[in-house]
């Protein structure tokens, strides 16, 4: 499995992404071992506001894939 501290230290992703990602897994945690005792309220909230983070994720992959150096 893929560890966000060595994408950082690869220079794929930065220090805010990675921080980012430590709390979509903690949050990822919740909602699998507590499915039953969490607020949908809540969850859907922060799934909302912080949408855009998926997004900017796969943006830097994908630049990450399309750069022709990483296959060398």
């Amino acid at each position: 499995m893929w560890d966000s501290l060595n994408l950082v230290k690869s220079e794929i992703l930065n220090e805010e992404m990675k921080e980012k990602l430590r709390a979509m897994r903690g949050f990822r945690n919740i909602v699998v071992h507590r499915y039953g005792k969490v607020d949908d309220k809540i969850a859907f909230e922060i799934l909302k506001e912080n949408l855009l983070d998926f997004y900017v994720f796969i943006k830097r992959i994908e630049e990450f894939l399309e750069n022709e150096e990483w296959r060398l």
